[in-house]
């Protein structure tokens, strides 16, 4: 697998999104995008606050540039305005493996393609380019809208963790895990 802090430039384009490495510029729009405090009802950060937004825009520098993780924009190909972001994280190049996370969209891309045409763009770039063997998407158990979503990415349901993660307010939630592979991916975008 290649390592993805090795490659210079990522930019993934489809009919409804683009999406590229996360930069300074995108900050104000990915502000205005974030302002609806329903997108954080399952994430770590509130980023409708406007202190924990810059908390938030830190923890992705910050995790780029300390190997972490890779921070993308994700933008509307219509407008190229930013309407959420995605990370590609728990990079294990000995393992080809990756999870995708922290992601979020302005509520106005919520039930559209958009979500389903960003991660059939980041699956093609980590299983294609990056050569991936692995991708695996975690999800807290009571995002039901997050879970439903998975059905429609061809991926595996592989089980639940138990009181894995502390939320922003003290609670203990459980995570579901799902996964798919290079090879189930590669026969989902053979033609039929």
């Amino acid at each position: 697998m290649i390592d993805p802090f090795s490659i210079a430039s990522v930019v993934l384009d489809g009919d409804r999104i683009h999406c590229r490495l996360m930069d300074e510029h995108d900050i104000p729009g990915l502000k205005d995008a974030a302002a609806n405090p329903a997108i954080w009802d399952h994430m770590v950060f509130n980023a409708s606050d406007p202190v924990e937004f810059e908390a938030y825009i830190d923890s992705m520098f910050s995790g780029y540039r300390s190997g972490i993780h890779v921070p993308l924009t994700v933008f509307s190909s219509t407008t190229r305005k930013p309407i959420g972001a995605i990370k590609i994280m728990y990079i294990s190049v000995p393992d080809e493996s990756v999870t995708l996370g922290g992601t979020w969209l302005n509520p106005d891309y919520w039930g559209t393609p958009a979500n389903r045409e960003l991660h059939r763009l980041l699956f093609g770039f980590c299983f294609d380019v990056l050569l991936a063997n692995r991708i695996d998407i975690r999800i807290y158990t009571d995002n039901m809208r997050n879970i439903s979503a998975m059905a429609k990415h061809g991926v595996v349901y592989e089980g639940t963790l138990r009181d894995a993660r502390t939320a922003r307010d003290g609670r203990k939630r459980d995570v579901s895990y799902f996964s798919i592979l290079a090879r189930e991916w590669h026969s989902l975008s053979e033609p039929a």
